[in-house]
């Protein structure tokens, strides 16, 4: 099964970017690293406490991902949207060759044609998704609209895939596509009845 988390409503949240890094140290002391594979984000979330009804909603799509083996998309809470103060509809636009490019760090976002331009600032730290490819990336410097031109965009990690110009882009309750990183998905009971639960996902590229 696929389809998105029914939920937002979570309490805590840990929050991973994930790198491989392979080092090796010769007899002097010197080391030599190298990134031997992709980046991906993880994230932790858990539960309020829920009435049974409530939960039994929510553990029977859980349980129907079969464990690790199907993906779903979720908006984590607070890092899914942007602390910044844009408002309106974004897509890519103006690019240069080498920023249509895979492996590109800076794009251009400007206003989609739909009536609705693009004022307020995304922050660094905010993601976004774009509307080809499933991977979410990070703004890591401010960047201000002012409703007529195209900004440059600095973004980590590199673009995975080449894009072109009207690439609609996501950066308010951002859908991050996941799986379960454990095939046992537990909960308990409290005294007074109230269930609670904890999921772990990583980032399905």
């Amino acid at each position: 099964m696929s389809g998105t988390f029914p939920t937002a409503g979570f309490t805590t949240l840990n929050y991973n970017n994930n790198v491989t890094v392979r080092q090796t140290e010769s007899v002097n002391g010197r080391t030599q690293r190298s990134k031997t594979g992709g980046q991906y984000w993880s994230f932790t979330l858990e539960s309020p406490p829920l009435e049974r009804a409530a939960f039994n909603a929510l553990y029977s799509f859980i349980v129907q991902q079969d464990g690790s083996f199907e993906s779903f998309t979720i908006s984590p809470p607070v890092v899914g949207s942007t602390a910044g103060t844009a408002s309106g509809n974004l897509t890519t636009k103006a690019l240069s060759t080498a920023q249509k490019a895979a492996g590109t760090s800076t794009i251009k976002f400007g206003n989609k044609s739909d009536g609705s331009p693009v004022t307020g600032t995304l922050k660094a730290g905010d993601f976004f998704k774009l509307a080809s490819h499933d991977k979410v990336y990070m703004i890591t410097a401010d960047v201000t609209f002012d409703g007529s031109t195209s900004p440059e965009v600095s973004i980590y990690p590199p673009l995975l895939q080449a894009i072109d110009n009207s690439d609609d882009v996501t950066y308010d309750s951002v859908p991050f596509k996941v799986h379960f990183t454990s095939d046992r998905q537990s909960y308990s009971v409290d005294p007074s009845l109230l269930y609670t639960y904890q999921i772990e996902v990583r980032e399905q590229l």
